[in-house]
C-alpha cells in the first residue's frame, strides 16, 4: 500500500510538472504574441505620424562692405545673319569672366549700391582664345532700396546691356530671388515682374523653392526661376529660359547657378520706297545660351 501511494504521489508530481511546463510554454507564447501585436501597433502609429515639413524664411541681406567674387562662364551656340549677308553663319562663343561684387553706401541712408566689376575676361570664338579688356563689359552699379528692390542700374558702358541674352542686366537677375516675406517650404512658388530702370524691358519671373540642401557645408535653398522677357515696343526679339541657383539660408547670397536662355533677334532692314524690306541689310540671331556661375574664394592678399 505504501508503495502504491508513493507511486501515485510521484505520478501526480510528474503530471503536475508536465502541466506546469506546458503552462509556462503557453504563457511564453502568449507574451510573445502580445509583444508582436504591440510592435505592429506601434509601427502602424509611427507610419501615421508625419514629421512637420521644414520651412524657411529667405531674406537677401546686402551689408555695406560685403565683397564676393564669382566665375561666370557663358556659352552661346546657334546662328546669326549679319547685315549685308545672305546666308547665316554659325555662332560659337565661350566667355570666361571673373567678376567682383562690392556693396557700398550711398548718400541716401536707405539705399545701398552693389558694384559689379569685371576683373578678368576672355573669349573663345571659333576655337580661338582671345583676352578681352576688363572694360569690355563695363562697370555696373545696382542701387537697392531698403525693401531689397532694385531701384535702378547704372552702366559705365551702355553697350554692355545691349548684347541679347548676355549682358549685365541678365546677369544681375540671376543673383536675385525676390522671395516673399514669411516662411517657405519646398514646392512653394511665387511670381515677380521686374523692370530695371532705365530700361523698359520687362522680366516675368516665376520662382519655385525646389529643395533645401547642403552645398560645401553650407545650408542652401535650391530655387528655380523661369524667365520670360517682354521687349519694349518696337523691339523685335524674343528671349526666355530658366535658372536654377543655390542661395545661402543665412543671408540669401548666391553660391552657384546654372541658367539657359533662348534668344531670337530679327532686325529688319530699312524699307524701300515701295514699302518692302531690304533683306540684304537685315541682321538675325538665333542662339541658345548657357550661363554657369560659381562663387570663388576671396584672395586675402587683395
Amino acid at each position: 500500500m505504501t508503495v502504491i501511494l508513493r507511486l501515485s504521489i510521484i505520478n501526480a508530481i510528474g503530471g503536475a510538472e508536465v502541466y506546469a511546463k506546458r503552462g509556462i510554454r503557453m504563457m511564453i507564447r502568449h507574451v510573445a504574441l502580445i509583444i508582436v501585436v504591440l510592435c505592429m501597433a506601434a509601427a502602424a502609429v509611427a507610419e501615421d505620424v508625419v514629421e512637420p515639413e521644414r520651412t524657411v524664411s529667405i531674406v537677401q541681406v546686402m551689408n555695406r562692405g560685403d565683397i564676393s567674387r564669382y566665375n561666370i562662364k557663358v556659352q552661346a551656340s546657334g546662328k546669326t545673319t549679319l547685315p549685308g549677308a545672305s546666308e547665316p553663319m554659325p555662332l560659337d562663343l565661350l566667355l570666361d569672366l571673373s567678376v567682383l561684387f562690392k556693396t557700398e553706401s550711398t548718400p541716401e541712408a536707405d539705399v545701398t549700391q552693389t558694384i559689379m566689376t569685371t576683373e578678368r575676361a576672355s573669349a573663345m570664338i571659333a576655337g580661338q582664345r582671345t583676352e578681352l579688356p576688363n572694360e569690355f563689359f563695363g562697370k555696373t552699379t545696382v542701387f537697392i532700396g531698403e525693401n531689397g528692390e532694385i531701384i535702378r542700374l547704372l552702366n559705365s558702358d551702355e553697350s554692355s546691356t545691349k548684347l541679347p541674352g548676355v549682358n549685365s542686366r541678365n546677369l544681375i537677375l540671376l543673383f536675385r530671388i525676390n522671395a516673399p516675406a514669411g516662411d517657405l517650404k519646398p514646392g512653394d512658388t511665387w511670381k515677380k515682374t521686374v523692370v530695371l530702370p532705365p530700361s523698359k524691358e520687362k522680366y516675368e519671373l516665376t520662382y519655385k523653392l525646389e529643395a533645401l540642401e547642403e552645398v560645401k557645408g553650407q545650408q542652401t535653398a535650391r530655387i528655380r526661376m523661369d524667365i520670360a522677357v517682354i521687349p519694349p515696343a518696337g523691339e523685335n526679339y524674343t528671349s526666355s529660359g530658366f535658372a536654377v541657383g543655390n542661395f545661402l539660408l543665412s543671408n540669401g547670397k548666391l553660391v552657384k547657378s546654372h541658367a539657359e536662355m533662348t534668344v531670337k533677334v530679327a532686325n529688319k532692314g530699312p524699307e524701300t520706297p515701295s514699302g518692302t524690306s531690304t533683306a540684304n541689310v537685315s541682321g538675325e540671331i538665333d542662339t541658345h545660351i548657357k550661363i554657369d556661375i560659381q562663387e570663388i574664394a576671396l584672395d586675402p592678399k587683395k
